[in-house]
């Protein structure tokens, strides 16, 4: 059991998410939007996976507010 924690440690996953989000879980995102959609999305620079609702729209709020906007 802590051999297998150990390697799951040293292959990057452990309790807390990248902020953007779970490489996979974006790309999958970006594939639903493009098949249902039509819409095109970089995974990487326009996807951002949230924890919750507080979160996402705190993260809304600081990409579209800002002096002079």
């Amino acid at each position: 059991m802590i051999d297998a924690a150990i390697a799951a440690m040293r292959a990057g996953h452990n309790q807390y998410a990248p902020v953007p989000g779970v490489p996979p879980l974006r790309h999958a995102i970006a594939a639903h939007q493009r098949r249902h959609y039509g819409i095109e999305l970089d995974p990487d620079r326009e996807i951002q996976v949230t924890f919750g609702a507080t979160e996402a729209l705190a993260s809304a709020l600081l990409a579209l507010v800002g002096p002079g906007r």
